[in-house]
């Protein structure tokens, strides 16, 4: 993917299902099945990366804007892997459907996805999860009555604050930089050189904070 890439437009690589997506310049940051999408980008089209199934995680670049309709839907696989999500605060548009998951083929289907962080402080009115009431949403603190009012977020199984104690990531102190992909409590990305409280995202998707000093 070019550095300045702007926009990745309807079905681009729909149904391609990928071992592996990283971009050049960032290989190995996030893993085998990790989609690190560019820093430049601001609007991905609809069904772009949908079906495919192996995706573990999606790094998504605080540039972005818009995330179109069904973009990471999968309605195929018996086993979606993808583990977590985490939306940026500028992202100002999800079209529905856009992570939805559903298995045609049974009743016997497996979602990984448990997990939504979510920075956005003022609830958007988009529709882009199913199964909800599956899921845990993590939002600002100041926002948590928000979304629980809300009447389609408001039906995740749990919404709890992004802190230490609420969302049940334990804090531990470190004196050298973490391997991950580390955010800041804003949800945008930082150097894992830098000081303070950080959110870490590790290869299998697991997401814990720890404090860098």
């Amino acid at each position: 993917m070019p550095d300045g890439l702007e926009s990745i437009e309807d079905s681009t690589f729909y149904w391609c299902n990928f071992r592996k997506i990283v971009p050049s310049t960032m290989a190995g940051e996030g893993g085998d099945s990790c989609l690190v999408l560019p820093p430049s980008l601001k609007h991905i089209g609809k069904y772009a990366f949908a079906e495919n199934s192996r995706l573990t995680s999606v790094i998504f670049p605080n540039s972005l804007k818009t995330i179109g309709y069904e973009a990471f839907s999968n309605y195929t696989d018996r086993h979606r892997i993808l583990k977590t999500v985490v939306i940026p605060a500028g992202v100002e548009d999800i079209g529905r459907g856009a992570f939805s998951y559903s298995n045609h083929r049974g009743p016997n289907e497996e979602d990984d996805l448990k997990d939504i962080y979510c920075y956005i402080e003022t609830p958007i009115d988009s529709y882009p999860f199913n199964k909800q009431s599956e899921k845990t949403l993590h939002v600002p603190a100041q926002s948590v009555g928000l979304y629980r009012n809300h009447s389609y977020w408001g039906k995740f199984k749990e919404i709890v604050p992004l802190t230490d104690k609420e969302t049940g990531i334990s804090p531990t102190t470190m004196r050298e930089p973490d391997e991950g992909i580390h955010y800041s409590l804003s949800g945008f990305r930082i150097s894992p050189n830098s000081k303070g409280i950080h959110v870490v995202r590790d290869d299998d998707g697991t997401v814990r904070k720890v404090i860098c000093k």
